[in-house]
């Protein structure tokens, strides 16, 4: 059984309207899927669910960061806090972040679920 939630308990998922999805579905749909940028452990063409899940993970906190850094430069990004009081910081290096959680067994598998798969050129 595999469980990713977008955010820590005493956290909100985020939506940024420039990406028109929440970070979490930017990060699984956009990137790793779309781009292929999930498929890195192996790289072999395959997107297995646990890369996808480990990638969507890893690139929430940094899509935060560099939306936050955005609005640092004067667009119009909504301030984001999750600790009262943090959003008169305005380095964006020293603010929590958005943190997907996922649980999943870390044993090999048989068979690992494959969420995409490129075909090989001819």
């Amino acid at each position: 059984m595999y469980v990713l939630t977008a955010a820590q308990s005493h956290q909100a998922a985020l939506e940024v309207s420039r990406l028109g999805h929440g970070l979490l579905t930017y990060a699984l749909v956009e990137e790793g899927l779309r781009k292929r940028l999930a498929d890195v452990r192996p790289r072999d063409r395959e997107i297995r669910v646990a890369e996808l899940f480990d990638y969507a993970s890893e690139r929430v906190p940094h899509l935060q960061r560099e939306t936050m850094r955005e609005g640092a430069r004067g667009l119009k990004v909504q301030q984001i806090a999750f600790v009262p009081g943090e959003e008169q910081v305005s380095d964006p290096d020293k603010r929590n972040l958005q943190r997907p959680r996922l649980f999943y067994r870390r044993e090999l598998e048989d068979q690992p679920l494959v969420i995409a798969r490129t075909a090989v050129r001819p």
